[in-house]
């Protein structure tokens, strides 16, 4: 019988933040991706969202909750978000578009006063604004502009130099989705602003399992837009494979910190694992996508180069020093003596198998405390029996690299 892991196995659920728990996708939900009172009301999380996956944005980092953020379009949504998931950040909201009318009603109550501001102003003068930020979210924009480099290599310079990206672009499947409903909106002669988002979300809500749309992770649905309405004039929004991704982030003097769903776009979970062995991560991620073939976004962290990434601080033997914490998306299935994991904000499932006896007892240890070389330690002292020590860092880079657990240093957890 195959049952809920958490049924078997509370312990592991019970010190996880009920709030993160609610940031799991929701493949019937797709209108709430659109509505800001399931975000609002705390009921559900952004994926990979800076409070929830801190240590995927700043795994050197103690967890701060008063940093500076801009969200750079489209809309506000994703202020709203973000304000109620991060009430002592100060946020500011920058976009031109028809739909960036200050929601200051919706965000009463969810954000301390005074720390929440917008202002309409293009990407490439950001700098305008005189200020620079720890945290720069850009989802959905880039792929819009016509200079989108430009746009880019702007908002790096209002990114601290220990500070992150968030980007979202359209990836080719994506494209395809949203071309789809564009021209669906256009013969039904429903507008593509917000005098059309209700019928816009209940179509989202309808669509069939196998349509692009439905694969887009949580907040990343490439919903028309007020400039897309008429999809027989309005240009079409580019579509960005992997090595689009790596030319549009070297334009820019960035490098990639890692990717958001990282699970997608390593290839050591999947057939093809042995063939790519020595492989750098972009032709790594490359390779995926066509694996896949059916991405829709390509969601990214970048930082300024003289900031460590991901790979060059958990790579080899230093995971040993890493300290881990179960990511807030993950789900686990007990399938007889296996265990099945995957993380319900990926795009694609990717799931880690093993044998349920030696995968629990490593996850009820994980405290976000202890590190992965303490942790070995501990079983090399019995406090738990099962497999053999010297596979617990193999064992943990595999978690990691599953987004089944982030990692952090430990000068983030001092």
């Amino acid at each position: 019988m195959v049952a809920a892991f958490y049924d078997q196995a509370a312990s592991i659920a019970a010190d996880r933040d009920s709030a993160a728990r609610a940031g799991d996708r929701d493949p019937a939900g797709a209108s709430a991706a659109h509505s800001l009172a399931p975000y609002l009301a705390g009921a559900r999380a952004a994926a990979f969202n800076p409070y929830d996956s801190w240590a995927q944005h700043f795994p050197e980092s103690p967890r701060r909750e008063e940093i500076d953020i801009l969200v750079a379009g489209p809309g506000t949504a994703a202020v709203a978000m973000l304000a109620a998931r991060m009430p002592r950040a100060r946020i500011v909201g920058v976009d031109t578009a028809a739909t960036a009318v200050p929601r200051e009603g919706a965000l009463r109550g969810h954000a301390e006063p005074d720390r929440v501001s917008f202002c309409d102003l293009p990407l490439e003068r950001i700098d305008e604004l005189g200020e620079t930020f720890d945290v720069v979210h850009c989802h959905g924009v880039l792929h819009r502009l016509a200079d989108p480099a430009a746009a880019l290599r702007a908002l790096a310079s209002v990114t601290r130099p220990d500070g992150v990206i968030s980007a979202m672009v359209q990836a080719q499947a994506g494209q395809g989705g949203a071309q789809l409903l564009r021209e669906l909106l256009h013969r039904l002669g429903i507008a593509g602003d917000e005098s059309g988002a209700a019928t816009v979300a209940a179509l989202l809500e309808h669509l069939p399992e196998g349509h692009p749309l439905v694969l887009a992770p949580w907040g990343e649905r490439p919903a028309p837009a007020a400039e897309d309405s008429n999809a027989s004039s309005a240009p079409r929004p580019r579509a960005y494979t992997v090595d689009e991704v790596r030319a549009l982030v070297t334009d820019a003097g960035l490098v990639l910190h890692r990717w958001l769903g990282q699970a997608v776009y390593e290839s050591a979970l999947s057939p093809l694992a042995d063939s790519l062995s020595s492989a750098g991560e972009w032709t790594r991620a490359a390779a995926m996508e066509l694996f896949h073939g059916c991405l829709t976004t390509h969601s990214f962290l970048l930082t300024h180069p003289t900031r460590a990434t991901a790979a060059e601080l958990f790579e080899g033997p230093s995971i040993a020093d890493a300290v881990p914490t179960l990511s807030p998306h993950i789900a686990a299935i007990v399938e007889g003596d296996t265990l099945a994991l995957h993380n319900r904000a990926l795009q694609v499932p990717v799931y880690l198998r093993g044998p349920l006896s030696t995968l629990k007892p490593w996850l009820q240890a994980v405290d976000g405390r202890t590190s992965v070389g303490e942790l070995a330690s501990l079983r090399r002292n019995g406090v738990l029996d099962e497999a053999a020590a010297s596979d617990a860092q193999a064992l943990f880079r595999s978690l990691y690299l599953a987004d089944i657990i982030e990692l952090s240093t430990r000068t983030a957890v001092a």
